[in-house]
């Protein structure tokens, strides 16, 4: 009789591939030739082996959020910052959903870049609501070196920071009518209509504009543009700004076209009373935006001014509210009123806006490359009612947004500046923009409303307290204090009830942890990384199978139909002591097969399989894998 050990050959830096030799199928090659004795018999004696399982999910047991911000302690509470939690699940499913340590990790990749929704962690958002895809971001199983056996995970989330000058080979228009053409970054109005509601309005939404600017030249702004054939007559009018994803919104009174905007934007609200001038373009939106009103340049945004009277609506809609930057003492416009722009004194021809982390700042110049700051962020003397609104990551995609009312009027183009590694974007992915994904699934008011109520968003005359605005690294262009932290189990403070839901704690591997707010950094502080503290808890519902294919044996598998089958013997879901998962050994009842050979068999390899039921390979396997065989004499019938 012959009692003969096989493996595979264990690579420790490939455990699940072991080189040439898979811990699933295997060839063991002998240095001399193994002669097995006429009329002999075979069994599997033991097997030792590391069994990965299934993970067992849905969405009950999925949910996390992703927080991209800064991390909240002491008086830095959510109330007080910009920023909210992004609720994602891995399965959308109440249904179980059983997947393999690669499939499960692939489905938490796609989930992480789901709840992303940011320029620079981004590298596809495809077009019909796709997938955003990333090449930057990973999540990889952990191994133990030494066994091979299943570990948990490691989660990287990764920013790029290179941004791309590119002019947009399309626009879309962002009013009722399309009468504009559009040449490789000329903007040219072919609407005949006065008024401060006549013109073309077009959105750049090829790509979200860059936000992490740098530079001060021009060359690096998110957007910046010639305006000298649009300012050319008294009652021409311009603007140039940046605007979130928008669909139509309608009057509630009567159901008439409104703006593309949110819903609750108070287009008609009449400022004064130390609000400043009214805003006239009243079928226009922007969150930030430099107009031309009559001779004058001024600037808008987009906030909540809780002390007014609203026309529309309630205190807690937004509004397009000036900001008089000429009281500010250091701007380059300073002075007794807004600058006139038809006069244009200075002879200024562009104007643009520089994104540099929440700061959102605008600029005019003489030239494309030599431009000045109108509001500086960065001056401490600069009050909160003479500052841009801290730009949150509701606002993460931002797109371009220009109007011409001038017949025939022209807005170029110099620079518009995106993130390098986004290579293909479609315009209100809700996979991919946060309001886009508000809006499908009906809580744009609920959510991203209440975010713009809070406090450092809400700019009543009376509210003078100023945001401490966090910048761009200027070496590495990476987000200062910016990380994204992953919310795994309600946590009050992030939120209890939009964290409400969170339940991944158990399958990601981090049991006992609600709060992943302490990354593993690496790449310049640009890479975050998350490694799993225990192994996630899995199932093994199908059973094995030991298939040894060069012999001269026949068995049958009667479910695949096959009357010739080379299996051996069947390794149950759970082994000797119990356990279904991770290492497993088996020493089953020993069932003998004939070899059906009338003479000596000359042997000089061993191939061996480990297989399901249906004979595919048993690919959870890992590791080191050991099957013992055992050959005697046939016993006679």
């Amino acid at each position: 009789m012959s009692y003969i050990i096989t493996s595979n050959v264990f690579n420790n830096d490939r455990p699940s591939a072991s080189n040439i030799f898979k811990p699933w199928s295997y060839t063991n090659r002998l240095n001399d030739t193994m002669i097995i004795p006429k009329n002999s018999e075979i069994a599997v004696e033991s097997v030792k082996i590391n069994k990965n399982g299934l993970l067992s999910i849905n969405r009950a047991n999925s949910t996390y959020a992703i927080y991209l911000g800064l991390n909240l302690k002491g008086e830095n509470t959510l109330a007080n910052t910009i920023y909210n939690p992004i609720i994602v699940s891995v399965v959308d499913s109440t249904s179980p959903k059983e997947l393999t340590i690669n499939e499960f990790a692939d489905e938490v990749l796609k989930s992480i870049n789901r709840g992303l929704n940011h320029p620079n962690f981004l590298t596809l958002v495809p077009v019909n609501n796709q997938q955003p895809l990333s090449t930057q971001n990973s999540v990889v199983p952990k191994y133990n070196l030494s066994t091979g056996a299943f570990e948990g995970y490691t989660i990287s989330i990764e920013q790029s920071t290179g941004i791309s000058d590119v002019i947009p080979s399309f626009v879309i228009t962002n009013k009722k009518e399309s009468l504009f053409t559009y040449n490789a970054g000329v903007l040219t109005s072919t609407n005949p209509k006065s008024g401060t509601t006549g013109g073309a309005t077009v959105v750049l939404s090829d790509f979200p504009v860059a936000l992490n600017s740098t530079g001060t030249t021009g060359e690096d702004f998110a957007i910046n543009v010639d305006i000298t054939k649009a300012s050319d007559f008294a009652q021409s009018g311009w603007c140039v700004g940046l605007s979130r994803y928008n669909e139509k919104s309608t009057y509630p009174t009567n159901g008439t076209f409104k703006a593309f905007s949110p819903s609750y934007f108070d287009n008609q609200w009449t400022a004064g009373g130390g609000n400043g001038f009214a805003w006239k373009q009243t079928d226009q939106f922007y969150d930030y935006v430099i107009v031309k009103q009559a001779t004058f340049l001024r600037v808008f945004q987009a906030v909540v001014v809780s002390s007014r009277a609203p026309t529309q609506g309630d205190r807690t809609h937004i509004v397009m509210k000036e900001i008089e930057y000429w009281t500010f003492a250091n701007s380059i416009l300073a002075g007794a009123g807004p600058y006139d722009i038809f006069a244009n004194a200075s002879g200024y021809t562009n104007v643009g806006w520089r994104i540099s982390g929440d700061k959102v700042e605008p600029y005019i110049g003489k030239t494309s490359k030599t431009l000045k700051k109108i509001i500086d962020l960065d001056d401490a003397t600069i009050t909160r009612a003479q500052s841009t609104k801290p730009r949150g990551n509701y606002l993460d995609m931002l797109y371009a947004k220009l109007w011409i009312r001038k017949q025939n009027g022209e807005l170029t183009i110099d620079f518009r500046n995106k993130a390098t590694q986004l290579l293909d974007f479609q315009y209100g992915n809700f996979n991919a923009d946060y309001i886009a994904n508000a809006i499908s699934n009906g809580v744009n008011v609920k959510i991203v409303k209440a975010i713009e109520n809070r406090q450092f968003l809400d700019f009543t005359n009376s509210n003078t307290t100023k945001y401490s605005f966090q910048g761009i690294d200027a070496v590495h262009k990476s987000f200062v204090s910016i990380q994204p932290n992953l919310i795994l189990a309600p946590n009050n403070e992030y939120g209890r009830e939009m964290t409400d839901m969170c339940s991944a704690q158990y399958i990601l591997g981090f049991t006992g942890v609600s709060l992943l707010n302490n990354p593993t950094l690496s790449n310049n502080d640009k890479t975050f990384s998350y490694s799993s503290v225990v192994i996630p808890r899995m199932i093994s519902p199908k059973s094995l199978f030991i298939r040894l294919t060069n012999f001269t044996h026949q068995t049958a598998n009667a479910k695949q139909g096959s009357s010739t089958s080379k299996l051996l013997a069947h390794l149950p879901r759970f082994d000797n002591a119990g356990n279904e998962t991770g290492g497993l050994y088996f020493q089953p009842n020993r069932l003998y097969v004939k070899l059906n050979n009338p003479n000596d068999l000359y042997i000089t390899n061993f191939d061996v399989d480990i297989t399901y039921d249906d004979e595919t390979y048993a690919e959870c396997l890992t590791g080191k894998t050991i099957v013992c065989f055992h050959i005697r004499d046939a016993e006679k019938n």
